[in-house]
């Protein structure tokens, strides 16, 4: 039982921020103390999210210093890293109509105004996943006690869905357990008494390259057209020349005052456009 969280470098090249993902684990139980240690666990997840990684909004981890970190974080999360958790939180109980279990408090955080899980302080959201045959819920009996949540600014749920073997019809289970020697309808039983949830998120990715407009390529036809080859070279500044001294339109650059090479034209092929092309010429590509 407890809280843990891991922090995920991720590919930069694929994502523009990087991911955590959380787990907890709450008391069972259905008595008072149960209820109690349950909420106090949720306030104690909650914190965490939206103080030790968000920063209460600012650029301070745990402003409050009341985690006991060693070393302590030095940064909040960026825009685009999400924390997603989730766990066995024990508890069927919509944060909508009744604000006492572990969902209020881990989607909402206090309840306040700005204070939500959310990285943005609005509240965060969880899964709607079902059984995909039966379109059941439960993880548990007849009770859903199993979430994932995630802040919603930042990661999308492309999709989610409960997987329980016993709802599965013949010849509809999956390779991985269709054969299982026990009998791949109690798989999910086998496995364990909760059922497992599964989501899937889309995450924010990098943005593009810059383009680097003094790279043309197929110079030997001095084609403007086509993608960069990554490379500028003489010959990209000879098919400019070419382009530049018969007046071709791609040779006009707009906004020359400040060498803007978004392309377009509308005042002509000047003198101007000549410096700016030489001025990016010069640089190279990024």
């Amino acid at each position: 039982r407890g809280h843990q969280f891991a922090e995920i470098d991720l590919p930069d090249d694929m994502y523009a921020g990087d991911l955590v993902v959380g787990n907890s684990h709450l008391k069972a139980g259905g008595g008072s103390n149960d209820l109690s240690q349950r909420r106090l666990a949720a306030q104690a997840v909650s914190y965490n999210i939206h103080y030790w990684y968000g920063g209460d909004g600012g650029v301070t981890p745990d402003p409050n210093n009341v985690v006991s970190d060693g070393p302590p974080a030095s940064m909040v999360l960026d825009e685009n890293t999400p924390v997603i958790w989730g766990g066995d939180w024990n508890q069927d109980d919509s944060f909508l109509t009744n604000p006492s279990g572990p969902q209020f408090f881990m989607l909402q955080g206090g309840g306040g105004s700005g204070d939500g899980t959310d990285a943005d302080g609005s509240n965060s959201s969880y899964d709607v996943a079902t059984e995909f045959f039966s379109g059941n819920n439960a993880t548990l009996g007849s009770s859903k006690l199993d979430y994932i949540a995630y802040q919603d600014s930042i990661a999308t749920l492309r999709h989610s869905h409960v997987f329980n073997s016993l709802s599965i019809p013949g010849g509809n289970y999956p390779p991985e357990v269709a054969g299982y020697s026990g009998g791949a309808a109690l798989v999910t039983l086998i496995a364990a008494d909760h059922r497992p949830v599964f989501a899937d998120f889309i995450l924010p990715e990098p943005p593009p390259e810059p383009e680097c407009f003094a790279d043309i390529t197929f110079e030997s036809t001095c084609d403007v057209a086509a993608p960069t080859d990554g490379a500028v070279t003489l010959s990209d500044f000879s098919c400019y020349l070419s382009l530049w001294s018969t007046s071709d339109p791609f040779a006009d650059i707009t906004m020359e005052s400040t060498c803007d090479v978004v392309t377009g034209g509308g005042d002509g092929v000047t003198l101007s456009d000549f410096s700016c092309y030489l001025s990016e010429w010069s640089l190279g590509c990024p």
